[in-house]
C-alpha cells in the first residue's frame, strides 16, 4: 500500500520485490486531461524518503504547490517557468535566471513567500552594496524580484508587494570612453592590416554593437539603396541552470528603437562589396566544407564568430596601432561623439544609434555638448548691445585747473569718472582709461556723446577722446 503525505507531496509504498516506488504528482497532461504522475524507485526506505523529498522539490513548480508552505526561491521559479520563459527574449530570461541562482536562492531563497517583507529586502540590498556590487546590477535585481511579486500579488499569494518600499541606490554615471581623434586615425590606419578591419571601420560609421555586427546577414544590408538594417543580435550569453556554463544566443534587439535602419558611408558600401567578393572566393576554396550562414561577419569556411574571438583580433589591432586599451564598446561611443562634433542633430543621432530615447542620448553624452552649449549661446549676443563692443565713441573731458600745480579732468558723458592730477598728458592719458574700463564694466550705460560740448567758466577747456 502506499503511504500518503500531504496533498500532492507524493506517496511510497514498497513492492513485491522488496524494493519501494515514489509516486510524486507533476502537475496537469492538457493533451490527455489527466493529471500527470511519475515513479521514482529505491532500494530502502530511507532511500525513497529522500528521493521523495528531492523530487517533491523540483516538482514543487506544478499546479498543487502548497501556496501556504511555498518558499521564495520556489515560487520565483514557478514564476519563471510559468509568466517568463515565452514572454521574453533569451538574453532576458537567461538573466533573470542568473540573478535567482545567484543573489536570492541562498539568500531570502528559503525564506517563506508569504513572510517576505521589505525590511529584508532592503538588507540583502545593503548587504550586496557593502559588498561592491554595483548599483545597476541590484536595481536589476530589483527589478526582477518586483515583477516576479507582482504576479505573486496578482493570484492573491500576497496583500502587497514588498519591493515597493526598498530604497535603491542611485546609478553612478560614468564618463564614456571614446577614442582620441589622433587614436582613432591610427587604429583605422592599422585596420587596413587585418581581415576584420573593414568592420572596424564599419563600426565606428555607423555605431553598431557588437552583437549586432556579429549578427548581420546579407539580407539586411541592401548595398543598391546603401542602407544597413538592424533585425538581429549575436551573443554567447551565461546559462545558469543547464550543463553548459554558456550558449550562443540570435535572437532579435531587446527594444523596438534597437530594430533600425542605417544609411551607409559610400565607402562602407565599396568595402562590404569587396568583402562580399572575398567571402565568394573562400565559399569556392572551401567548397562543400563551407558552411553558409548568410551572415556578414564570418570565418574562412562560413561559419560565424564568437564575441570573444572578434574581441580578440580587436584587441590585435589596438596592440598593432600601439593605442591604450578601449573596449569595443568605445567604437560606438566615439562614433555618437563625432556625429555630435559635426553637428549631427540629437534626435538623427539617437535614432541611428537605437537609443530608447533622445533623453538617453542626452544623459549619456552629455559632455560632448559642452562645446555646442558655448558656440550656441554665442547667438545670443544679439540680445544685447553689440555696437557698445564693437564701435569707438568720441567722449569729452572737460579739464579744469584746481589750483597753480593741479588739475581736474572729468568725463562729460560721466561726471562720476574724475581725476586730479599735475600733468596735463598724463591725466588726460589716466581719465581716458578710466572711461574705457568703466565702459567695459557698465555695457548698458548709453554714452551722453555732448560733442558740442560748450565750457560752462573761464578756466575750462574740453578735449575729445575716442575709446
Amino acid at each position: 500500500m502506499f503511504k500518503k503525505r500531504g496533498q500532492n507531496e507524493g506517496s511510497i509504498r514498497q513492492r513485491k520485490d522488496g524494493k519501494y516506488e515514489v509516486r510524486i504528482t507533476a502537475g496537469i497532461d492538457f493533451e490527455k486531461g489527466t493529471i500527470k504522475r511519475v515513479s521514482f524507485y529505491a532500494n530502502s526506505k530511507t532511500e525513497a524518503n529522500k528521493i521523495l523529498k528531492e523530487e517533491a522539490y523540483k516538482f514543487s513548480n506544478c499546479n498543487y504547490v502548497d501556496v501556504a508552505k511555498m518558499t521564495t526561491y520556489q515560487y520565483i521559479k514557478l514564476w519563471l517557468k510559468t509568466y517568463v520563459k515565452n514572454t521574453v527574449k533569451d538574453s532576458t530570461y537567461i538573466s533573470y535566471e542568473g540573478y535567482v541562482e545567484n543573489y536570492f536562492k541562498n539568500t531570502i531563497g528559503e525564506i517563506p513567500l508569504k513572510k517576505l517583507n521589505t525590511h529584508t529586502i532592503q538588507e540583502l540590498y545593503n548587504y550586496k552594496t557593502e559588498m561592491g556590487l554595483s548599483a545597476k546590477t541590484i536595481r536589476n535585481m530589483n527589478s526582477c524580484l518586483h515583477k516576479a511579486l507582482s504576479q505573486a500579488v496578482k493570484e492573491n499569494y500576497l496583500f502587497q508587494n514588498p519591493c515597493g518600499g526598498v530604497q535603491l541606490p542611485k546609478n553612478r554615471k560614468k564618463r564614456v570612453s571614446i577614442f582620441s581623434h589622433e587614436e582613432c586615425n591610427m587604429l583605422i590606419r592599422e585596420s587596413y592590416n587585418h581581415r576584420y578591419g573593414v568592420f572596424i571601420r564599419l563600426t565606428l560609421a555607423t555605431g553598431l554593437r557588437l552583437g549586432e555586427l556579429l549578427g548581420l546577414r546579407w539580407q539586411d544590408i541592401d548595398l543598391y539603396s546603401g542602407t544597413l538594417h538592424v533585425n538581429q543580435s549575436l551573443n554567447r550569453l551565461k546559462d545558469v541552470t543547464s550543463k553548459q556554463k554558456t550558449r550562443i544566443v540570435i535572437e532579435t534587439p531587446k527594444t523596438e528603437c534597437a530594430i533600425r535602419s542605417i544609411p551607409l558611408p559610400e565607402g562602407a558600401i565599396r568595402e562590404l562589396i569587396l568583402w562580399k567578393k572575398q567571402q565568394d572566393n573562400e565559399r569556392k576554396n572551401f567548397k562543400k566544407e563551407y558552411r553558409s550562414f548568410d551572415i556578414v561577419v564570418t570565418q574562412p569556411n562560413g561559419y560565424y564568430i564568437e564575441p570573444r574571438t572578434f574581441k580578440d583580433h580587436y584587441n590585435k589591432m589596438l596592440k598593432a596601432a600601439k593605442i591604450p586599451h578601449h573596449t569595443f564598446h568605445s567604437l560606438r561611443h566615439t562614433f555618437v561623439t563625432i556625429a555630435l562634433e559635426e553637428k549631427m542633430d540629437m534626435k538623427t543621432v539617437s535614432a541611428i544609434a537605437g537609443h530608447s530615447s533622445v533623453s538617453f542620448t542626452l544623459d549619456t553624452y552629455g559632455h560632448v555638448l559642452e562645446e555646442h552649449k558655448r558656440e550656441s549661446m554665442k547667438l545670443m549676443n544679439k540680445l544685447y548691445i553689440q555696437d557698445m563692443e564693437q564701435k569707438e565713441h568720441k567722449y569729452a573731458i572737460l579739464v579744469k585747473q584746481n589750483d597753480k600745480n593741479s588739475y581736474i579732468f572729468q568725463s562729460v558723458d560721466f561726471p562720476e569718472i574724475q581725476y586730479t592730477g599735475t600733468e596735463m598728458l598724463s591725466g588726460m592719458n589716466t581719465l581716458t582709461q578710466n572711461i574705457k574700463q568703466f565702459v567695459i564694466e557698465h555695457p548698458y550705460k548709453i554714452p551722453i556723446e555732448q560733442i558740442n560740448y560748450i565750457p560752462q567758466t573761464a578756466g575750462e577747456i574740453v578735449f575729445y577722446v575716442n575709446v
